[in-house]
């Protein structure tokens, strides 16, 4: 049985696969360019984009940059490519393995390029789940649209016009964000091209998703060569990508620049750095000036930069690791283990990536033993994170996930600082980050002999048991419908008392009952757990306020699928409809679904358009029917109304002319049903006085 969406506004789209043909390539041009005033729009459209993959973004700061001196030959011939008005190729795949420093080359020619020219960043980090392939086109358009008027204005336009051009397809995206505005309207008129910068491919969620980005991008440099866009695209050489871009149709698209590890200019420059970094730390102290000027020894030194090769990772651990304390044993310890090959390390990794796992399981292995236990449920953590449950995996937020105080984290972390980056307690909102993948990769590698979980199923019972724990300490009030916060114990106490007791949350606090909430019903509800666990989940997050991104759909979501459980627990109430006080809805809180024969809902979230909602508010206001709605009311006093007994005896009294797709499902004898996120501290005398509730 076909399906069809509720009130879908009218779209243009392309042909489907167009990509697998291109002569059959067609845009319409019909959207007109005509916006209205919204304040909010940037920050609206910021919501759908990559947080913290930007080139200054404070999540990646410091980022890697190359040092002075270094990488000279390759960060020319890459200018030269870029500002080259001859070239016939338009994207350039920089490609090398892993901890040869092409995130550090990126980061350095764009830095140098974007004073010059339009730039748009993406820097993927597979760890810190920077890495989401629905937002890569909304990323790199947010970026223009804040730094090209024209852009900015048929962007806003586009989105005003059709907001779920935001949850398009990748395709649709690429079609409606890059190829209409460059290749058709041709918005941009300057004499500089502009630049996209997207670093580690590789590390894009899902290989399918790779393979297709680097098609849409083949494609559009093929298809349209006019079009003022550059790409620069860099990865490790993964099989399916470099079987994917080696292929005769692609091949011919792009210029490749190679980073290999033991390449003469590789290995000069990890010397030019050794060299500068250690009379960095000579110059630190006066005792090593005055006693060892001539540290370290250069026959030492030669074997350090004979087993580092070309690795940058390498050198630069080995530094951090040197020059954190105890600067001349350290270095010892550095080449001691070179001739000490790490165990975790498959044989057929090259030898300095083999050298680097053998630093790495020396730093691990200096933890001390009281801290280790706590260091791998970090680890665990950082690993597997509980993407479902934690929006953002800050210091406080970990420590309230994993019960752990801050001066355990601190604790356990210490002696970490040389591959992790870790912000100070006085920064809790501030990320653990790391300082490169190969750690993550290595951790991945060894995280069963670590007794870490080995799996993503592993680790999601885990965080199943972490949501369990905070689900049971979070308290409801005596009375669903009574005022208050629930409150939950933060481990990480940076806020005071008198806070507290005036229900002021912290940050971390309201993210953790956001997301504690949001698993309750994502993760238990599909999980062996009791019906009071999802219920507690239910009603100690419906308190959270409804402009939370997200929120409304989500709150009308439980009430859908629990209805009857919430019925079982007796919190549900029949309301009289002439109760409410409609004006305290907003438009985003106003959700229908059509029923089919089957009782499968169809969602049609956020497709109703404004004028249409006002209609029904007014004709409800108006009519005052007498009728019954079904409500549930948590915590905080907020909750859904079930408003589809009026929804139902409206649209057949007035038969409004919605669209078709309405108008067939009224037609067929379709249930329309109608919900409504609401407010009910706007009726609570009202609800008192009538003895719908009693107050203990």
């Amino acid at each position: 049985m076909h399906r069809s969406r509720l009130y879908r506004a009218p779209q243009q789209r392309i042909r489907p696969g167009i990509f697998q043909n291109p002569h059959d390539f067609v845009v319409k041009d019909s959207l007109l360019l005509q916006t209205t005033k919204d304040d909010n729009f940037m920050e609206k459209f910021a919501k759908h984009t990559i947080q913290g993959a930007e080139l200054d973004s404070s999540a990646r700061d410091p980022p890697p940059r190359c040092h002075p001196d270094t990488r000279i030959s390759i960060l020319k011939r890459m200018e030269l490519w870029l500002r080259n008005p001859y070239r016939s190729k338009r994207m350039l795949w920089l490609v090398g393995p892993a901890g040869v420093g092409k995130s550090a080359i990126m980061q350095t020619v764009a830095e140098n390029e974007c004073k010059a020219s339009l730039l748009a960043a993406l820097f993927f980090s597979a760890p810190n789940g920077r890495n989401d392939p629905r937002r890569v086109i909304t990323t790199l358009a947010y970026q223009l649209a804040t730094s090209y008027p024209p852009y900015y204005n048929y962007v806003r336009a586009m989105i005003t016009a059709n907001p779920k051009v935001l949850e398009k397809s990748i395709v649709g995206q690429f079609t409606d964000f890059i190829v209409k505005p460059f290749a058709v309207r041709r918005l941009f008129d300057g004499t500089y091209q502009v630049l996209i910068f997207i670093d580690g491919m590789d590390e894009c969620k899902g290989e399918h998703e790779q393979i297709l980005l680097l098609s849409l991008i083949s494609y559009f440099t093929t298809r349209f060569p006019d079009a003022p866009l550059l790409w620069v695209i860099s990865s490790r050489p993964e099989a399916h990508i470099t079987h994917h871009l080696s292929r005769r149709r692609l091949a011919s698209c792009f210029d490749k620049e190679e980073v290999p590890i033991d390449s003469p200019e590789a290995c000069q420059d990890v010397e030019r750095f050794f060299r500068a970094e250690f009379a960095k730390i000579r110059g630190s102290s006066s005792v090593m000036m005055s006693h060892f000027p001539e540290w370290p020894p250069e026959r030492l030194l030669l074997k350090l930069l004979a087993a580092a090769q070309g690795l940058f990772a390498y050198a630069d651990t080995a530094i951090r690791f040197i020059a954190e304390r105890d600067h001349i044993n350290r270095f010892q310890l550095v080449v001691n283990l070179i001739d000490q090959p790490s165990s975790f390390t498959p044989d057929s990794t090259v030898q300095p990536l083999a050298r680097l796992d053998s630093l790495y399981h020396y730093i691990i292995s200096q933890i001390d033993p009281e801290d280790l236990k706590y260091a791998k449920h970090i680890f665990s953590f950082l690993l597997f994170p509980p993407d479902d449950y934690v929006v953002d995996m800050t210091q406080s937020l970990m420590c309230d996930w994993l019960e752990m105080s801050p001066d355990v984290l601190h604790n356990s972390l210490c002696k970490l600082h040389s591959v992790l980056s870790i912000p100070p307690p006085d920064e809790p909102e501030e990320m653990i980050d790391w300082h490169h993948k190969s750690f993550y990769d290595f951790l991945h590698r060894m995280r069963s002999q670590l007794g870490l979980p080995v799996d993503r199923d592993d680790a999601s019972e885990v965080h199943r048991q972490h949501l369990i724990r905070i689900l049971n300490r979070i308290p409801l009030t005596d009375s669903p419908m009574t005022p208050g916060i629930p409150r939950y114990l933060l481990t990480w106490p940076y806020q005071t008392l008198e806070e507290l007791e005036k229900g002021q949350e912290s940050f971390s606090g309201f993210l953790l009952w956001v997301d504690v909430g949001r698993s309750g019903i994502n993760g238990l509800s599909h999980e062996p757990s009791t019906t009071s666990d999802v219920l507690h989940a239910v009603k100690a997050i419906t308190g959270v306020h409804p402009t939370h991104s997200g929120q409304s759909s989500w709150m009308v979501d439980i009430f859908v699928k629990l209805a009857k459980q919430l019925r079982d627990d007796g919190s549900l109430l029949d309301l009289p409809a002439e109760i409410f006080l409609l004006d305290s809805v907003e438009n985003d809180h106003f959700e229908i679904f059509e029923e089919y024969e089957d009782g499968d809902l169809s969602h049609s979230a956020g497709d109703l358009a404004y004028d249409q909602y006002l209609y029904i508010m007014d004709r409800w206001k108006s009519n005052a029917p007498e009728v019954i709605l079904e409500t549930f009311i948590g915590n905080r006093l907020r909750g859904v109304v079930n408003c589809t007994p009026f929804m139902s005896e409206l649209l057949r009294s007035d038969r409004y002319d919605f669209n078709n797709d309405i108008e067939r499902a009224i037609a067929d004898g379709r249930k329309i049903h109608l919900y409504l996120y609401y407010d009910f501290s706007a009726i609570y005398a009202t609800l008192q006085e009538q003895e719908y509730i009693i107050t203990k």
